[in-house]
């Protein structure tokens, strides 16, 4: 599973969008020793890339103020559970820029120096082809994170859909909902992406913790009833109750309970006949209907008690008329 993030910005720039030079930033994606591939876009790859950046927006006489943005930086991480090659990334990070960002300059480097591969992009920010400006709005921004989803799966690789409500709502601030109404991702939505990935590709707590891992997600609390996890781009950590019901403690404890079972009974079913299966998903069936069968006569059964308890009251009441009116 890729996925597509603005690199950190404590300086300001917007999202992914930084005011000084590139000068540093590109020197440290295409150091030899992390980067396996280095690839641009309109650029001479013989040639220093930061002043090539500058030659452009002297051209076009843009980005040059000190409140200008200079560049973007963002970063491209897939899943250690694809099994991916340092090309392949590359090729999918190639397609992602060129379709996303067709008239700008650009230098991928891919690195292969942690667990997990993962591509640098750095653009720059006014277009060489039409001197504009380039603005990633959060809705252009979610629209790169949905092609880098297509490009995954159309190479077979795992995805999520990060805008699939889930049974119980992230709580959000105002300013993240100001952010999901215009087409925008916030960091907790992205906390749960990679945990609801954890869960479907995991059976115990230890494989979990090492899953999100890769994404650089961490667990800095873990006790018996509370879970913590702190999003790679904030110093804070996040108590898993304040992500949703689905997240604390104790549901996902359940969620991976689930998946376990969910994967031994796919085991035994493998290594069954087919007419052995055929009367386990009978007796499951039956089970299940039976099951359902259960609820709804105890259900009638409630209903029934309910009844009698009123048409008791109701005589009782009709009794006491009856003693009051005879009395008289």
């Amino acid at each position: 599973m890729p996925i597509f993030k603005a690199a950190e910005n404590k300086k300001g720039g917007g999202k992914g969008g930084f005011k000084t030079s590139p000068k540093f930033t590109l020197d440290y994606i295409t150091r030899k020793e992390k980067a396996e591939k280095i690839s641009s876009q309109y650029l001479n790859d013989e040639m220093d890339y930061a002043q090539q950046f500058e030659d452009t927006k002297r051209i076009w006489d843009k980005g040059l103020s000190d409140r200008s943005r200079k560049y973007y930086h963002f970063i491209h991480s897939f899943s250690a559970y694809d099994h991916i090659t340092a090309e392949e990334a590359h090729q999918i990070t190639e397609e992602l820029c060129q379709r996303s960002f067709p008239d700008n300059e650009f230098v991928i480097a891919t690195h292969t120096d942690t667990e997990h591969i993962h591509s640098h992009i750095v653009i720059n920010s006014v277009s060489c082809i039409t001197g504009k400006m380039l603005r990633i709005s959060p809705k252009a921004y979610t629209a790169i994170k949905d092609l880098s989803n297509e490009l995954a799966e159309e190479r077979g690789l795992t995805t999520v859909n990060f805008r699939k409500p889930s049974a119980e709502p992230v709580r959000q601030s105002q300013a993240e909902r100001q952010i999901i109404l215009r087409g925008g991702t916030s960091w907790k939505q992205e906390l749960c992406e990679v945990i609801d990935l954890a869960v479907d590709n995991t059976d115990n707590m230890s494989d979990f913790e090492n899953f999100i891992g890769k994404y650089g997600v961490e667990i800095s609390r873990n006790t018996a009833k509370s879970i913590s996890f702190r999003h790679p781009e904030k110093k804070k950590p996040i108590r898993g109750e304040k992500l949703g019901a689905n997240y604390t403690k104790s549901a996902l404890e359940d969620r991976l309970v689930r998946v376990r079972d969910h994967d031994l009974r796919a085991q035994v079913m493998e290594n069954l006949s087919a007419d052995e299966k055929k009367l386990v998903q009978h007796i499951e069936t039956y089970t299940e209907g039976k099951r359902h069968f259960i609820d709804i006569i105890n259900s009638m059964a409630a209903w029934a008690e309910h009844v009698q308890k009123k048409a008791a009251e109701l005589r009782r009441r009709e009794e006491q008329r009856r003693y009051y009116d005879d009395a008289r």
